[in-house]
This record gives structure tokens, C-alpha cells and sequence, in this order.
């Protein structure tokens, strides 16, 4: 399932661990506190229990992260302006290999 995960953390090292944790989970950087990627509905559960764990023990009273799940009609219609492109076929579930 396509996930959208934004945060707004004032820690640093917080917000690096969980940018690491989000990467480590297959979610790609798509802007400096937006993340996007496929991931299984397991694995969703465990991404959701550890960001909830470092949140509550390292965030601050202002600190906050949002995990969307964005269902496939919402993925046939994003658009990407700019010159940073998505693989949008791969997170629609059109193909399952990242060319490199």
C-alpha cells in the first residue's frame, strides 16, 4: 500500500533517525520532510509502532508526524510538477522493479 508520511521535527537527530527508519522501510525522500513509497500492510504496522515509540520518548511537545495511506485512485491522479519525477508506475502497482 502507498504510504505518504510527512513530519515537522525540531530535533535533529530525531529527524534523522526517523528519516533513516523511513528509508530503511523502502520509503523514498521525496521532499525534506516528505516521504512516499509501497509498503506492505505488515510492515506498515511496525513503521507505524517505531515512529510512534521515537516520537513519544524524543519529540517535543510541538513535534509531529502524519502517515497517510493513499489509495490507487489517489496515485492515478498525482501529478509531479518540477523537475524531480516519481516512478508514479511503480507505486501504482504497474511495475514491481526500480530501474536504476
Amino acid at each position: 500500500m502507498p504510504l505518504l508520511v510527512c513530519y515537522d521535527i525540531s530535533n535533529d537527530r530525531l529527524r534523522v533517525k526517523i528519516a533513516n527508519k523511513l528509508r530503511y522501510f523502502g520509503l523514498d525522500n521525496i521532499q525534506y520532510s516528505v516521504f512516499l513509497g509501497k509498503v506492505k500492510a505488515k510492515n506498515k504496522k511496525k513503521l507505524i509502532s517505531s515512529l510512534k515509540q521515537l516520537i513519544e520518548t524524543k519529540g517535543g511537545i510541538k513535534d509531529s508526524i502524519f502517515v497517510i495511506e493513499l489509495n490507487p485512485s489517489q496515485i492515478q491522479n498525482m501529478q509531479v510538477l518540477g523537475k524531480r519525477q516519481l516512478d508514479l508506475d511503480l507505486l501504482r502497482g504497474m511495475r514491481y522493479t526500480i530501474y536504476i
